[in-house]
């Protein structure tokens, strides 16, 4: 399993989907924390997970 936390925040979109890419070659878990993904990005992988503070 690979756990990326914001591994991208400050790299540009066109080197992020080259990374991705790379990343998404192997058989490992990976679990992606960001903000700023594209959504070309987003579409690369199986699922995307949203975590919604809740407003009392």
């Amino acid at each position: 399993m690979l756990l990326i936390d914001e591994g991208t925040s400050a790299i540009d979109s066109k080197a992020t989907l080259s990374i991705l890419k790379e990343l998404l070659k192997s058989e490992q878990t990976i679990i992606m924390i960001a903000h700023n993904l594209s959504q070309k990005s987003i579409n690369m992988f199986d699922r995307e997970i949203h975590l919604n503070k809740e407003v009392n």
